[in-house]
């Protein structure tokens, strides 16, 4: 498995965006052949990128292959697609390797929150970031 390969099948058969009501980037590969996902997740894996396999009830495919199952690779967060985007890019082809760069530029001009902020209120993220500067600037003085 190479990231050539990998690229040649998100361009045929992967969907590259952000998931609904979270900001966070996804990678979507669906494949009625279960091989070759099993391949891509531990490429992926062996380069340090989290991803998941699913198998899909018949039932709840868009498409008709009739009783036949549906597989999936999920590849989830900023902290796995990014890393994953970067080795894709060169040898992207179709409209997805537009797709991952507005991607790829979106998180290095919106970085994700961190954990500690993340869970706080507005108010109190504010009240945190002032505290911070306020703290550089004591250092420097």
């Amino acid at each position: 498995m190479t990231w050539q390969y990998l690229a040649g099948f998100v361009d045929g058969e992967g969907w590259i965006g952000y998931s609904v009501g979270i900001r966070s980037p996804r990678i979507d590969i669906g494949q009625a052949e279960e091989k070759v996902l099993h391949d891509i997740v531990d490429f992926l894996c062996h380069n340090g990128i989290s991803a998941r396999f699913l198998r899909c009830p018949s039932k709840d495919r868009r498409t008709a292959f009739g009783k036949k199952p549906f597989y999936r690779v999920l590849i989830q967060g900023s902290r796995n697609v990014i890393p994953t985007l970067k080795g894709l890019l060169p040898y992207l082809r179709t409209r997805k390797r537009v797709a991952a760069l507005d991607i790829v530029r979106f998180d290095k001009l919106f970085p994700p929150m961190p954990m500690r902020l993340r869970n706080m209120s507005r108010s109190a993220r504010h009240h945190a970031r002032m505290l911070s500067e306020w703290q550089e600037e004591l250092r420097k003085c």
